[in-house]
């Protein structure tokens, strides 16, 4: 890769989510299965992205427990774009609370970007589990009927809730 001692931009970093992913009234919501992406790209090459994952477990809005903390070099282990001088990052957070995500990357000029702060204001945290087979035979196929409730208290909308137990669900 050819780099020049020109480039005086700082790199650019995203968060982004997999699904289950869950956007109302200005709240994101995702689950502990959710893939939580923090990618930087620089047209010269990230060197490293630092990230930090912190919550509110008291639900007081103050961010006082930091739950994970990575500085990531370009082509470590950490680091899934093996293949090119950006980095991308792929972790998840495993208990339910409000949550803030705060990532910058430098290139290797040195140049830093401002701190990219995402607020994941409550986490989604309905498990899933692996479809199972009540039905070996095929011979009496069931599921569920939709169900309309509040079950997020923290938005005022009723949501349509449906299960299905069926083989090959």
């Amino acid at each position: 890769m050819e780099t020049t001692s020109e480039d005086s931009d700082a790199p650019v970093t995203t968060i982004e989510y997999g699904v289950p992913y869950y956007y109302s009234e200005g709240n994101k919501w995702i689950n502990t299965n959710t893939t939580i992406y923090i990618n930087a790209t620089d047209m010269s090459g990230v060197n490293y992205t630092h990230y930090e994952i912190w919550k509110d477990a008291d639900d007081d809005g103050d961010f006082e427990t930091q739950i994970e903390v990575y500085t990531v070099y370009d082509n470590t282990s950490i680091d899934e774009d093996q293949s090119s001088s950006n980095i991308s990052i792929h972790t998840s957070i495993s208990g339910p609370c409000h949550h803030k995500i705060t990532a910058y990357s430098v290139d290797i000029f040195g140049n830093g970007e401002v701190v990219f702060r995402d607020d994941l204001f409550l986490q989604w945290n309905y498990s899933f589990q692996i479809n199972i087979d009540h039905n070996p035979r095929g011979i009496l196929p069931f599921g569920s009927s939709p169900a309309i409730a509040n079950i997020l208290p923290a938005t005022e909308n009723m949501e349509i809730v449906c299960g299905s137990d069926e083989t090959y669900n």
